[in-house]
């Protein structure tokens, strides 16, 4: 018996020598060609953010897979930040982004995903994405916290291209005079902090996210230096959430009137000087259970509630709202969309609201009919319209929409004429190309050596112990 067992192991040892004997033959060299995996749908895109005037030129931003520029004739997104190394991968997860609006090649990205961590940096280009410079800031940011969905935070003066603001989650408003290159606080912006009891978890849970809108008030025709009206919207409750400097960030002062009873989401400025507000009583994506849609007329100084789902005084609505575009070419064209609304008020889903009248009167586009391509991410066909936290009204085309959710970025095309017969909205995913996994392959030829050698030792144990005993 020992003796079949001292046969059978030298066999198969000699079997598997071949494999480490064989000769080798010179073989001509290939160049691999690295390219990105293409996941498509999948993951949280929280931000985008369009050219005023330039066609196609678009940026996105995701929580803590980078920023993203529209390839209009390849149709995808191109990473921008795949050179970050993992050692900085904090700024990964992107706070804001700004473009110039009178020079598309000048984006900023404040970049950042955690408060915690202390390498924050604004990245600038010059060059439309190609290279960026990065400048590190004295503050933190929070990319992947509560509150993402919120902004614009960083914005540029369409008056003066050197001008720059950002706002913060902690450390109050900034600004640069150089094109990103420098920035200093805004020390006469008023102390904005969030004071919580340490022993207050709930608090903490649904705390505000700082600074989260800084929009531009119309061009002073008389002033081509800088814009004299800002407006900055703070993510506070019960208490002043919305300030406006007449004198270019001099000087700052409460909007009159204001609703303190939710904390503001998102801010856009109509060309009628309309400042519309979406509010929720927290950040987002955490649960909303109240929240608003209020427009503020900037000549008037008079606020009205817009809200598309109207509810009695005092009565909260269950759901908030999470963010509002507003049609730069007509005005009265709007879009809201809503955080937690599904499975209340008779809707099975979160919604998006438009408008044609300024708020008058509002139309669901989902609850009347939509037509949803899963092609290129068939499995995110299980998951339901959520975190709806940017939506953006082409400013090159108004039948054109794009808007952001947990799972992807969708592409729509919204026909006005659906709000008085029904045609579909139809929506479609676009893709993206977020992450390389090039030790993939090295992966694979790694394990089949190993697998290998681990063979080749499992018959020498047998072997030596064959011999052992004989």
């Amino acid at each position: 018996m020992r003796k079949h067992l001292l046969l059978l192991g030298m066999a198969l040892l000699i079997g598997t020598m071949p494999i480490f004997a064989q000769e080798i033959h010179p073989v001509k060299a290939v160049p691999y060609e690295w390219k990105n995996v293409q996941i498509v749908g999948g993951g949280f895109v929280d931000g985008i953010v369009c050219h005023p005037t330039a066609p196609d030129v678009r940026y996105c931003r995701t929580d803590m897979g980078g920023a993203y520029r529209w390839d209009a004739s390849a149709e995808r997104w191109v990473a921008l930040l795949d050179w970050i190394s993992l050692g900085e991968s904090n700024l990964q997860g992107i706070e804001s982004i700004a473009i110039d609006p009178q020079n598309a090649e000048n984006v900023y990205i404040a970049c950042g995903t955690y408060t915690s961590s202390s390498n924050g940096a604004i990245l600038y280009s010059y060059d439309g994405g190609k290279s960026f410079t990065r400048v590190d800031v004295p503050f933190t940011m929070g990319g992947n916290e509560n509150g993402r969905g919120n902004g614009e935070r960083m914005m540029v003066d369409p008056q003066n291209g050197n001008v720059i603001y950002m706002g913060t989650r902690l450390h109050g408003l900034w600004r640069s005079m150089d094109k990103g290159q420098s920035w200093s606080r805004v020390t006469s912006f008023p102390d904005v902090t969030e004071h919580l009891a340490p022993n207050d978890r709930v608090g903490w849970m649904n705390r505000g996210s700082g600074i989260i809108s800084v929009v531009f008030g119309t061009q002073d025709k008389g002033n081509t230096e800088v814009t004299k009206d800002i407006y900055v919207a703070v993510s506070l409750m019960g208490r002043t959430n919305l300030y406006v400097s007449h004198d270019a960030g001099t000087s700052w002062q409460p909007v009159e009137g204001q609703p303190i009873q939710y904390r503001p989401t998102h801010m856009a400025l109509s060309t009628d000087n309309q400042l519309v507000i979406t509010y929720g009583d927290s950040p987002g994506p955490s649960e909303m259970k109240d929240g608003g849609v209020w427009k503020y007329d900037v000549s008037k100084k008079k606020w009205a509630n817009i809200s598309p789902v109207q509810f009695k005084k005092g009565e909260k609505a269950g759901f908030g709202y999470a963010a509002v575009s507003i049609d730069t070419r007509n005005p009265k064209h709007m879009i809201v969309s809503t955080h937690c609304l599904g499975g209340k008020h008779n809707f099975n889903s979160d919604e998006m609201f438009r408008t044609t009248d300024g708020g008058k009167h509002w139309k669901p586009i989902f609850k009347t009919g939509y037509e949803y391509d899963y092609s290129k991410a068939p499995y995110v066909k299980i998951a339901p319209l959520h975190w709806m936290f940017d939506i953006e009204i082409d400013p090159a085309n108004p039948e054109h929409a794009l808007f952001t959710t947990g799972k992807n970025l969708l592409n729509g095309v919204l026909c006005l004429q659906a709000l008085k017969k029904p045609f579909p909205s139809n929506f479609m995913l676009l893709r993206k190309v977020p992450v390389s996994y090039p030790g993939l392959v090295i992966m694979v030829v790694l394990l089949i050596s190993t697998s290998i050698v681990l063979i080749h030792w499992a018959v020498m144990e047998i072997l030596i112990s064959v011999i052992r005993m004989v």
